[in-house]
């Protein structure tokens, strides 16, 4: 067992097409290897099937009575029995966190469980097989923090992801997978229509809330589609937002691969008073767009610019990230980083031109970031944007 695993004070539950492994129940808890059991599992006589059935069922019971009424941590995949299905929705008052991969059709076995997952944080859903007409599969989940759905769980046809859940941070993708539990995701849906993953996006807007999310990225698969970028949908978002009270809490939003104008950007942020981290980009002509989008203007950093008499936007920002044409006034954006220095603390700000679309910054203007960074009250980078990295 990792050292991380011997971390865990839960125990946690793996169950594979021929075992169950359960580890941290207690200092002196023992259990067999399930190897040989999977070699015997491999014929096909019935016994054989209900052998391991009654193996799969004694492990569960054994690792719930050993565990006590500690949380769970759980992941089934493959074909897994019925009973055993169940026999875990029995005990998921006690599910902390949740990964299931399997046919659709396995999860009404997970029934009872609809409604009883006070302690659930951490679920992950990918389901072969048709796709479900609903999402309303375990109903309200109060503490859930972070959801990856996947396979036949994925919105089609209108069908959007129930609101009553609330989650902090969610990650949507076609075949499961890395979780980053910090990041809400739009990737392609489907891989060669532009007009599916539009449809996909504007159901997620539809279809999410989110009263805890504290960080939120948009994105798409540059190396894959270096033509793409994601069309902004003002209204859309802008009622997602409301309904989500991102004002009382997002704090982080990452536009870099959003098509959205300066006036929609500045309208959003004028919505994220919490907001710390931002991170947004130019955009050259592309297959879907006949001109230059220009967000980092010296309109926008002098709205960004703070001062002791005046509103500004997003007043708590402590970070910018700008992917830039360099289409702005030199002098505006060093009023800018001046008004945002605070005594004790560092502003971070990332440039970054785009390739053969490079241009110094005036010199008394590097002279003073470089001064600035020498006294550590600014974290100063200016490279080449690399895309594909």
């Amino acid at each position: 067992m990792s050292r991380r695993a011997r971390d865990i004070r839960y125990p946690d539950l793996t169950i594979g097409p021929f075992e169950l492994q359960p580890s941290n129940i207690g200092r002196s808890f023992r259990y067999p290897p399930l190897s040989k059991v999977a070699k015997e599992s491999q014929p096909t006589p019935a016994n054989a099937d209900r052998d391991r059935v009654k193996k799969v069922l004694a492990f569960i019971n054994l690792a719930s009575e050993r565990g006590g009424r500690s949380l769970l941590k759980l992941e089934a995949s493959g074909n897994i029995p019925e009973l055993a299905l169940r026999l875990l929705a029995a005990h998921s008052e006690r599910w902390r966190a949740a990964e299931f991969s399997c046919d659709v059709s396995n999860f009404h076995h997970l029934a009872s469980a609809k409604g009883k997952l006070p302690s659930l944080q951490y679920l992950k859903l990918n389901a072969s097989g048709k796709a479900l007409e609903t999402m309303d599969i375990f109903g309200v989940t109060p503490n859930l923090t972070s959801l990856t759905i996947s396979g036949a769980l994925i919105p089609r046809n209108g069908q959007t992801i129930p609101p009553s859940t609330p989650l902090l941070h969610c990650y949507r993708s076609k075949a499961g997978g890395s979780l980053d539990g910090a990041v809400l995701g739009v990737g392609l849906v489907t891989s060669n229509t532009f007009g599916h993953c539009i449809e996909a996006f504007d159901a997620m807007l539809a279809g999410l809330t989110l009263p805890h999310l504290q960080r939120l990225t948009l994105w798409i698969h540059r190396v894959q589609y270096p033509e793409f970028r994601l069309p902004w949908r003002h209204a859309e978002f802008l009622a997602f937002s409301m309904r989500s009270s991102f004002h009382t809490h997002l704090k982080a939003l990452h536009l870099p691969h959003v098509l959205i104008t300066e006036k929609e950007l500045v309208e959003c942020l004028l919505l994220q008073p919490l907001l710390q981290q931002l991170n947004i980009s130019d955009h050259q002509r592309v297959k879907y767009s006949s001109e230059d989008h220009i967000l980092m203007t010296s309109s926008f950093f002098q709205s960004l610019i703070r001062t002791a008499d005046s509103m500004c936007l997003v007043p708590q920002l402590r970070s910018l990230v700008c992917h830039s044409l360099l289409r702005f006034d030199d002098a505006v954006y060093l009023k800018f980083l001046l008004s945002r220095l605070e005594k004790g603390c560092t502003f971070e700000t990332e440039l970054f031109w785009f390739p053969l679309h490079s241009r110094e910054l005036c010199p008394d203007v590097m002279t003073q970031i470089q001064e600035l960074r020498a006294q550590r009250q600014l974290a100063f980078s200016f490279d080449e944007w690399d895309y594909e990295a």
